[in-house]
């Protein structure tokens, strides 16, 4: 096993999580608010730039996070689930605006956030980390 704190691993997955999150909002909500975000100077939103640059940040979180999770709890899945998120983030961010690229996006970003999640829940059980106070409520309705 590796030697790594906790608090690192959570620290890591929390900004995981958060850039996936962010994209998930984005990608659902900017078709909505095309037409009104450069009114408020936020036309910059909406271009594919911003996408390929959310993407790159979605991409090393996950594997700043996912890599050092895997080596402490050795389990496959977390990082399968990455690269499937990271795929679909990635194959999303490069396609022309539409249905197929918020689609692809979405269900990238939902399967990152889900491969954050796990990977602080399995890291959790292999260091015998008691769960964090503000945690104690997702721990409680873990049936694991």
């Amino acid at each position: 096993m590796i030697s790594v704190s906790f608090a690192s691993l959570r620290r890591r997955d929390r900004v995981g999580l958060v850039l996936s999150f962010a994209c998930l909002l984005h990608c659902l909500f900017t078709p909505l608010l095309v037409s009104v975000l450069p009114l408020f100077g936020l036309g910059l939103l909406a271009g594919g730039g911003f996408h390929a640059v959310f993407a790159v940040g979605v991409m090393l979180a996950a594997a700043v996070a996912l890599i050092p999770g895997f080596r402490v709890h050795r389990r496959v899945s977390v990082p399968a689930l990455g690269f499937a998120g990271v795929t679909s983030v990635g194959v999303g961010a490069a396609m022309s605006h539409g249905g197929a690229e918020t689609l692809l996006t979405v269900i990238g970003s939902l399967l990152l956030v889900t491969a954050h999640i796990t990977n602080l829940r399995y890291a959790r059980k292999q260091l015998h980390v008691h769960p964090h106070p503000e945690d104690a409520a997702e721990s409680a309705a873990d049936p694991t």
